[in-house]
């Protein structure tokens, strides 16, 4: 469905868009656990929102 490219598109462009904001803020030396940090949280919705890994509960 197209609501699920969209949904997908959002993700990655609010994932990539808040890596490059805060990689222009913060030392250089910070860039590899940031990066870690946000694609573990990417990953995280990517699962919920495709399966429901974390909170299908039973059903």
């Amino acid at each position: 469905m197209a609501i699920d490219f969209i949904a997908m598109g959002t993700l990655i462009m609010l994932s990539g868009g808040l890596f490059v904001i805060l990689a222009r803020k913060i030392p250089s030396r910070y860039l590899a656990p940031l990066a870690v940090i946000i694609l573990v949280g990417f990953l995280t919705v990517w699962a919920e929102l495709s399966v429901g890994i974390f909170f299908s509960l039973g059903s």
